[in-house]
């Protein structure tokens, strides 16, 4: 019952992601290259997150982390994400 409810949850947040990255896109007439390169504005939270993934994260002692060879891509689509991730990332 508890593992149900765990996925439920995660599936909850996953379509909620994809709304706001739709939404986002399509208030900006933006697009989002899909996996063949062709320019989308419905992108599915798995290209996103591959996309994302390639990202490297430099850690500094004692000065925080560093978001290295952010690519056009999601740099496009951060900002439509809201502050809190055009934060971490920028």
């Amino acid at each position: 019952m508890v593992l149900l409810m765990v996925m439920t949850v995660c599936l909850l947040v996953y379509a909620a992601l994809e709304y706001c990255i739709r939404q986002g896109l399509i208030n900006s007439q933006a697009s989002f290259p899909n996996p063949k390169g062709q320019p989308v504005q419905h992108p599915t939270a798995r290209w996103v997150f591959q996309y994302v993934s390639g990202i490297p994260v430099l850690r500094v002692p004692g000065e925080g982390a560093c978001v290295l060879n952010v690519t056009a891509p999601p740099r496009q689509l951060l900002p439509r994400l809201g502050r809190s991730s055009e934060a971490c990332y920028f």
